[in-house]
């Protein structure tokens, strides 16, 4: 299944990735590189079925 992400300028170069409505990490184009942030789904949990 595939899911779109979101993206937004932050700083010349550096975009902010998202998924959803949390912010997963940052994309430096220079670099070619995403940088996860610290725990993105935290206030998000899976209940058991």
């Amino acid at each position: 299944m595939l899911q779109k992400l979101g993206s937004k300028e932050e700083d010349e170069g550096l975009r902010q990735v998202s998924f959803m409505n949390c912010e997963v990490g940052y994309f430096d184009l220079e670099s070619c590189r995403v940088e996860p942030v610290e725990n993105p789904f935290g206030a998000f949990t899976m209940s058991p079925v």
